[in-house]
């Protein structure tokens, strides 16, 4: 890379960066209203790059509202940063008056002082970031990661609910970190940055998407977000930037698209220019990692043990899917009573108690995790309410067997499937399709049809089974149908062979 593209000289006004470093002016294929029409705020920063006076109230506007910011959560001084770090970016097109400067200096200082921003990977890459832009300059950023490429939203503390592979916050640390690491001249980081990059692409069904709800809340869930997520990451380890195309993605999280488009913006002229490079080297064959990902053919299989109101995974065929799959108590509607709870051990560089052994053609997954609760008053009791998850595929065909520590109530439970399909085939006979109609009965036996493909479920005990159909669109992950088996402790262990 040259050293005029990348040193940015101190004395320049604010705002104005060199348009080869930039590569091209954020946006400009994003000139839709129709686009923005569930977006002010990106619907405002589009129309204020009409000149430097529109630019210059919409600056001073959103400056304002972001200095009289309060948080409450991580998520919100977050997405405060992403707030920021877009009009930034766009102002480096515009030249402001010092003023602006002093102001947001002051700013950053604030918000430095957070009691959110402690240990916290991505709100410190932001700010790293957004230092840049006002100072020229950025405090030092470093990546922590495991030996194997992952990282942690959080890094340095125990039994917390971020300890997870978070796809979206973790593949937003990766984008930011590579950028810093062309700021700070760092190849270090640079490299740290593309192992977590690796590490994320190895998260794709046998399609080469994104494997859906992956250790992820249905409230915080986007499979928008995944996908655009996943599509940067392959540009930026591939080095193919031509079609990347943030918008035609996505039509529902402007705020969002907007905000990667910026990344966008900088990173790729970067990366073009750049003269480093990075050869891939991850095998994710560690059960340390709390989870595993298998593919063979058309069919793919993912299984976890670590998750936050989150399933225990999710198997495909084609594009007929189970997105993911846990218990869950009753009312089913209430996704608050869905999934498992169970974080990484960072001292321990992941989990010590998972057996996995994984080839080419065949995994064996088995641990314990605990059924997750939003009920306070029972937290006393959930210790004792316990899973064992085994997932033994072979080819294209999966045992899954769940038993459940008996000790313990399970009067309300039901194992839930949220899946993909256009219709479900009942034993054989009637298919069931999407509707206001739910099914109750002992089927055995459900066929997940697809246009392309047909994912069996079969189950190999006397199953009590709701099908209910859903709007498929976003709530419930994005499912079709939930297909929820009744917990019965009489039996020692459910299973199911799905093909």
């Amino acid at each position: 890379m040259s050293e005029s593209t990348c040193e940015l000289e101190k004395n320049l006004p604010l705002w104005e960066l060199e348009k080869s470093y930039l590569g091209r002016k954020p946006f400009s294929s994003m000139n839709s209203s129709s686009y923005c029409e569930n977006s002010l705020f990106r619907s405002a920063a589009v129309k204020s790059l009409q000149d430097r006076e529109s630019f210059e109230a919409f600056f001073k506007s959103e400056l304002t509202s972001l200095e009289q910011s309060s948080f409450t959560t991580h998520k919100d001084l977050a997405s405060a940063f992403q707030k920021l770090t877009i009009i930034l970016i766009i102002g480096s097109h515009f030249s402001i008056h010092d003023y602006y400067r002093d102001r947001l200096i002051l700013l950053l200082t604030v918000w430095k002082k957070n009691q959110f921003l402690e240990n916290d990977q991505l709100i410190n890459a932001l700010h790293s970031l957004c230092s840049f832009f006002v100072c020229f300059e950025s405090a030092t950023y470093s990546l922590h990661q495991f030996d194997f490429g992952g990282t942690l939203p959080q890094w340095g503390y125990q039994n917390n609910e971020l300890n997870l592979f978070l796809p979206e916050q973790c593949s937003e640390i990766a984008i930011i970190s590579s950028i810093l690491a062309f700021l700070q001249k760092d190849k270090d980081l640079y490299f740290s940055s593309m192992k977590l990059v690796e590490f994320h692409l190895h998260l794709l069904d046998a399609r080469k998407k994104p494997i859906k709800a992956m250790f992820t809340k249905e409230s915080n869930y986007s499979s928008v977000k995944e996908q655009l997520v996943s599509t940067l990451l392959k540009a930026i380890l591939s080095k193919d930037f031509y079609d990347v195309d943030i918008v035609s993605i996505a039509s529902q999280e402007c705020f969002y698209s907007m905000y990667l488009e910026c990344l966008k913006s900088i990173l790729f002229p970067l990366l073009k220019e750049s003269s480093w490079s990075y050869k891939p080297q991850i095998l994710l064959q560690n059960h340390k990692l709390g989870f595993a990902v298998y593919e063979h053919n058309d069919f793919s299989a993912f299984a976890t043990l670590c998750g936050n109101n989150s399933g225990l995974g999710s198997i495909s065929k084609g594009d007929a899917q189970i997105i993911t799959f846990a218990p869950q108590k009753a009312p089913l509607y209430d996704m608050s009573s869905f999934g498992i709870m169970r974080t990484l051990d960072i001292e321990n560089e992941g989990l010590d108690d998972i057996e996995c052994i994984q080839d080419n053609k065949s995994l064996f997954f088995q641990g314990w995790a605990r059924c997750f609760s939003s009920n306070t008053e029972s937290q006393g009791s959930l210790e004792d309410r316990w899973l064992q998850l085994t997932t033994d595929v072979k080819k294209d065909r999966c045992s899954l067997k769940l038993r459940f520590y008996d000790n313990v109530s399970f009067d309300g439970y039901y194992v839930s499937f949220y899946v993909k399909a256009d219709t479900i085939m009942l034993d054989g006979g009637s298919a069931v399709k999407g509707g206001l109609d739910s099914y109750s009965g002992n089927y055995t036996h459900l066929a997940l049809n697809t246009s392309e493909s047909t994912l069996h479920i079969k189950s190999l005990f006397e199953p009590d089974v709701k099908i209910i159909p859903l709007s498929g669109e976003s709530a419930f992950y994005g499912a079709d149908f939930l297909v929820s088996y009744k917990i019965n402790l009489n039996m020692p262990e459910f299973k199911w062979d799905i093909y």
